[in-house]
């Protein structure tokens, strides 16, 4: 059954209504509601893979009470003789960056919690993906290098919407879409933030 992927990502992270299918992109045909598929504690939501309703293994919106053959437990070194390479990548990578915190700061959720608010009084603003980002965010939700990725280059891509009128406080139409949105992902202090922790993660690299 085709979904549009815009469709199936509002429902589930917007309005929260139930969806009974969900394979589309790069998700498995087997994807499935947990509870058809016959495991006990298994679902997105404790997989090792989810990061803010994002399957960082798929690289596609997921629901968060669905369940793939690819669930893996969130203790990283549970079952280890089951890692593909792919997962065994993953898990260096976490290993490399451990000594780095990767909890955002209260400032950050402080930003991102007022996106939600901003968001739901004006009713503009922000993405599903957006949304989802800052529920983890103003959860003080440790995040994973790749979100740490994304972040930077969201805030590179999108400084240019706060040059808009209507982002600037006191102007009519304020605050603009692309402003709440700045916000959802954690305004100036999440951009700080993020920054911050890619150069140590460089500095990781480079030890390599």
């Amino acid at each position: 059954m085709e979904r549009n992927k815009r469709e199936i990502r509002q429902a589930e992270m917007v309005t929260k209504t139930p969806i009974a299918f969900w394979n589309y992109g790069n998700l498995p045909e087997a994807y499935m509601p947990a509870s058809e598929a016959g495991v006990v504690g298994q679902q997105c939501s404790n997989c090792m893979y989810h990061d803010a309703s994002y399957c960082t293994k798929w690289e596609e919106m997921i629901h968060l009470k669905f369940w793939c053959k690819a669930w893996m437990s969130i203790d990283i070194f549970e079952n280890n003789d089951e890692l593909t390479e792919s997962d065994k990548s993953f898990l260096t990578e976490l290993k490399k960056y451990e000594d780095i915190n990767f909890r955002p700061p209260q400032s950050v959720a402080d930003a991102a919690r007022r996106g939600l608010e901003l968001r739901a009084e004006y009713n503009r603003g922000g993405t599903a993906v957006g949304v989802a980002r800052a529920r983890t965010l103003s959860n003080r939700t440790k995040v994973s290098p790749s979100t740490i990725n994304r972040m930077v280059s969201y805030f590179a891509r999108h400084e240019v919407d706060l040059d808009a009128p209507a982002a600037k406080r006191g102007n009519d139409g304020f605050p603009s879409a692309g402003y709440i949105a700045w916000q959802l992902w954690g305004g100036f202090p999440g951009r700080s933030w993020a920054n911050k922790i890619r150069r140590q993660m460089v500095r990781e690299d480079e030890r390599d």
